[in-house]
């Protein structure tokens, strides 16, 4: 899968002389090589991938992440200066304050900014510490919503996780959940109770 992933990202950087190759596309195109493979799923209908050759497939994935720059305009967070990505920060952390306080207060308390754990979460799609099982559904709904799946996403995963974040008081610690664990205790509460994260693709509403 390494030289298909170089494959895919040489080939955008080629497409894209702008913005080149950046950190974190190899999250993305990672993901997708996983999770739109036929050979990954016992049954193919379980899949959202259609090809059935490698070489179509690093094709798929090369127009897929063409969509996600140009049609989702995710390539503004690559430009120089990360003017989208701080963007994107500002509006999450308003976001944050307004719906859990309680949670911002602990992370203050802690010394510990919002912004180191979103601007990595931005860049790769919160893809790159995240189970499996969840990165098909993140990607499937980026593709619906664009950023607004980051946006409303990650507060609702900070509410469900409350209870888990506030018993934390070692900054390390906290760091650590926020950065890497919190996709993964994320992810069982979804898969337990059905919690629902992501926009309906009728409405593009969370419900």
């Amino acid at each position: 899968m390494p030289d298909r992933m170089f494959r895919i990202c040489r080939a955008y950087a080629n497409y894209d002389l702008e913005i080149g190759y950046m950190q974190g596309m190899n999250f993305i195109v990672g993901a997708m090589l996983i999770h739109l493979n036929l050979n990954n799923y016992a049954d193919p209908l379980y899949s959202f991938g259609t090809s059935t050759s490698w070489e179509s497939l690093e094709e798929d994935i090369f127009w897929l992440f063409v969509f996600i720059n140009y049609g989702r305009n995710w390539r503004e967070i690559y430009k120089e200066g990360t003017l989208k990505v701080l963007h994107l920060v500002r509006l999450l952390d308003q976001s944050l304050h307004l719906s859990n306080p309680e949670v911002m207060a602990h992370l203050n308390t802690n010394d510990i900014d919002i912004q180191t754990i979103a601007v990595s979460f931005f860049i790769c799609l919160m893809l790159n510490y995240c189970p499996l099982g969840l990165q098909d559904k993140i990607l499937d709904n980026f593709f619906l919503v664009g950023e607004k799946l980051l946006l409303e996403m990650f507060p609702r995963m900070m509410t469900l996780c409350k209870s888990r974040i506030l018993s934390i008081h070692r900054m390390d610690h906290l760091f650590r959940f926020l950065k890497r664990d919190i996709t993964f205790e994320i992810y069982r509460v979804y898969k337990d109770s059905q919690q629902n994260l992501f926009p309906s693709p009728q409405t593009e509403k969370f419900i």
